[in-house]
């Protein structure tokens, strides 16, 4: 599995993603349960760690930008803010290509991390 969402510690949403997408299947499979926690109403905040991230294809990052326009369009306001922990400079060129096709649904702080320590961090706004 790609990513795994863990809520043991709400309104803290913890997602481990690691490896590679591989099908669409399981890309789906994130965006519905992302859409069950703004269906609930209840707020949340994300805390995703890429630190196993493979590389991505451009075919999801350009699907992750069409889903936050689409979630931002329903007028989604639960989600509070998302950290995103990031080892790879790969994965943080493709999130700052996702921002710049769709700005964020909230704030988002991409942290980038080399041996669990933070290096440096980038913050987006929607």
């Amino acid at each position: 599995m790609w990513a795994t969402y863990n809520y043991d510690n709400l309104p803290n949403v913890h997602v481990t993603i690691s490896g590679v997408i591989e099908s669409d299947g399981e890309f789906s499979d994130f965006i519905e349960r992302w859409l069950s926690l703004f269906n609930t109403g209840e707020r949340f905040n994300f805390i995703f760690d890429t630190a196993n991230c493979g590389l991505i294809s451009i075919k999801y990052a350009i699907l992750m930008a069409y889903w936050i326009k689409k979630f931002k369009k329903k007028k989604y306001k639960n989600l509070e803010h998302s950290k995103i922990l990031v080892a790879n400079h790969s994965i943080i060129y493709l999130l700052r290509f996702i921002f710049f096709i769709e700005r964020p649904i909230a704030p988002v702080k991409v942290v980038y991390i080399k041996d669990n320590v933070e290096i440096s961090s980038e913050n987006f706004y929607p």
